[in-house]
């Protein structure tokens, strides 16, 4: 998913023999992307502009299935407002067979009203306490009964809320905003083989344990005999380096992936165009016997 490639010599590694290949970079034309880089530094807000069509009832019974997830992954404004529609219907239900305690049966619970239910339901529910002039409620059960209901409900209630405002704030995403990456990559030929690199580093001084770095390829792909197109196919990148793709972001670290036969950058040497099969030369060849073992031991340390 990298649209742009900065052309230029690269004279810091003498390795570099020639001229990198490139596209001329417009800075005036809007670029439609599958991941937006919208945030500041040209980085991405984590937005796919991908729709999924799908019934809508299956959709929402899919997101049913895991309420959880759901509510973390929904608007903050939207969270707030679940969270508080629910302690307001959870106090307004309990408030109705309270009201009936007190009016028909004369428990002592001095209410009088709906109002005075609903207070003595919030009470209930936040553990403020309580203003009625008999806290035993005339020895009745009912309100003993319908009390303990609510006080384990609202623990319930209490304990999934906290769970998922935490899990919502302490989510990775967000930790990743300073973990920056370059803007354009770049297709460098080095030792006379083409190789794609980029940077990437963390802002924070306070750095990254077993930071990860991982490529995919959004291509598409066209069969030579059919000429039938599969779209949008991500694929993985073998990083050449860092080789185990751990990486410590203290410094801007090189990122490295090799456009060898096993790549999906590597174009096939054969392939379906708008005016016929086309015949591709590749820039050089693999003396292995396996095209993928050349795609290793490539850039130096």
């Amino acid at each position: 998913g990298i649209p742009l490639l900065r052309s230029g010599r690269d004279t810091s590694h003498p390795d570099v023999l020639h001229e990198t290949s490139h596209i001329p970079v417009n800075t005036n034309r809007m670029y439609h992307r599958v991941l937006d880089r919208s945030a500041p530094f040209h980085q991405s807000r984590g937005t796919w502009r991908i729709k999924r069509k799908i019934d809508r009832g299956t959709f929402r019974a899919l997101y049913r299935a895991d309420v959880f997830h759901s509510l973390v992954d929904a608007p903050t404004h939207r969270l707030v407002l679940i969270i508080c529609a629910l302690y307001l219907v959870t106090c307004l239900l309990f408030a109705f067979p309270y009201l009936l305690f007190a009016t028909q049966f004369n428990c002592g619970m001095d209410i009088q009203n709906l109002l005075d239910a609903y207070l003595f339901s919030l009470e209930t529910f936040t553990t403020i306490g309580y203003g009625t002039s008999d806290y035993y409620f005339g020895g009745c059960w009912g309100p003993m009964i319908t009390l303990s209901l609510q006080v384990a409900l609202s623990l319930v209630v209490d304990a999934a809320a906290i769970g998922v405002i935490f899990a919502r704030i302490s989510r990775g995403n967000t930790r990743a905003s300073t973990v920056v990456f370059s803007k354009s990559a770049c297709i460098r030929r080095i030792r006379g083989r083409l190789v794609l690199t980029f940077q990437v580093s963390e802002l924070r001084k306070h750095q990254l344990v077993q930071a990860q770095v991982r490529c995919y390829a959004a291509r598409s792909t066209r069969d030579a005999v059919t000429g039938e197109v599969s779209h949008f196919q991500l694929c993985c990148m073998r990083l050449a380096r860092p080789e185990d793709s751990l990486v410590l972001l203290v410094t801007p670290t090189t990122v490295v992936h090799d456009i060898c036969p096993g790549s999906p950058l590597y174009p096939p040497p054969l392939w379906r165009s708008a005016s016929g099969v086309v015949q591709w030369d590749p820039p050089y060849t693999f003396p292995a016997e396996d095209p993928s073992a050349a795609c290793s031991g490539l850039y130096p340390e």
